[in-house]
């Protein structure tokens, strides 16, 4: 099976090119790509037909995933609009998402945008009136997919970014990270992974977004329960700079239960016999985490305690275990 994901973040057309490739999209006409007004001498299939339209005309998409846009960004590409105008086409559908209707000529917003905000933008900035468009027809779900594969492996799309996009699956049209995966090319962890940043607190998504912290660190802060340890750990890596691997060695330390003198648990782990002590190491090493074995009064009979700080080391231990 072709790998999908090797497409992304090449421009739309590329996304749209092969229906092998793309769940959403037919084949679109050679004339796409090359002089627009090439469409009006050779019809175009039913969903798609290429257009000029007026600026004024498009609304962006509502379900964009990048929540900011650089402006540096915006005004260099500008400037390469004013140089050599706009080579790839953005893609719009009617404004209700259905049955492709005439040419709009006025300045009365008939469509909206399914991906190209950033051409949209900078045309405008380059004074243009009009642009190429791909126009076709698509559902509010398909709205979102094609926004989200055309940015979701770029630079600037960062992981809070991805994981709000990857939330309006979830939550607008009921999609489980299986379903999810299947329609960006990830498979569930990564999704799940994702999905999860949503959960923590406002203060650590704007860092994540600001690239102060990383998707790793966010990761790791999500195997704290505690909000306020969530931020004050998140600040503390901040102002420190400290790795991820640093960050879940505290995260550890603060999920561990307090140990106190009467507790006696170093005396027990010395009363034990020699060949538990052994296969609790053995069973450490091999999961990667602590493991206790408590035998009880009861000949033969006992417990095995397998620790996890963090959902990510729960789903390291299942791996582990084959399951």
């Amino acid at each position: 099976m072709p790998d999908t994901t090797k497409r992304l973040g090449r421009g739309i057309s590329s996304l749209l090119s092969d229906p092998n490739k793309s769940r959403l999209a037919d084949r679109l006409p050679d004339s796409v790509m090359g002089d627009p007004s090439a469409t009006a001498a050779k019809p175009a299939p039913a969903r798609h037909r290429t257009i000029r339209v007026p600026l004024d005309c498009v609304a962006p998409n509502p379900n964009q995933p990048r929540r900011s846009i650089s402006e540096q960004g915006i005004a260099s590409l500008a400037g390469s609009i004013k140089r050599n105008g706009i080579i790839q086409p953005i893609v719009i559908r009617p404004i209700g998402g259905t049955s492709i209707g005439p040419v709009a000529t006025q300045g009365t917003v008939k469509y909206e945008l399914i991906a190209g905000e950033r051409r949209w933008r900078a045309a405008r900035a380059a004074g243009l009136s009009d642009v190429p468009a791909i126009l076709r027809d698509a559902t509010e779900e398909q709205l979102l997919e094609l926004a989200l594969v055309e940015n979701i492996h770029r630079e600037d799309l960062n992981a809070i970014d991805r994981a709000v996009a990857y939330g309006q699956f979830r939550d607008k049209f009921g999609l489980a990270p299986e379903q999810i995966g299947e329609r960006v090319g990830d498979d569930r962890t990564t999704v799940t992974n994702y999905l999860r940043l949503l959960d923590l607190p406002s203060e650590i998504q704007d860092m994540v977004s600001s690239d102060l912290l990383s998707m790793g660190h966010a990761r790791g802060l999500a195997g704290l329960r505690s909000r306020d340890e969530q931020i004050k750990l998140a600040e503390y890596a901040v102002r420190k700079g400290i790795s991820v691997r640093a960050l879940e060695e505290s995260v550890r330390k603060l999920r561990a239960p307090a140990k106190t003198s009467s507790s006696g648990g170093g005396q027990g782990h010395r009363n034990k016999r020699p060949l538990i002590r052994d296969l609790e190491r053995r069973f450490t090493q091999i999961l990667k985490t602590k493991v206790t074995i408590q035998e009880r009064q009861t000949k033969n009979t006992g417990q095995i305690v397998i620790e996890y700080h963090s959902i990510d080391e729960f789903e390291g231990i299942c791996e582990r275990l084959g399951i």
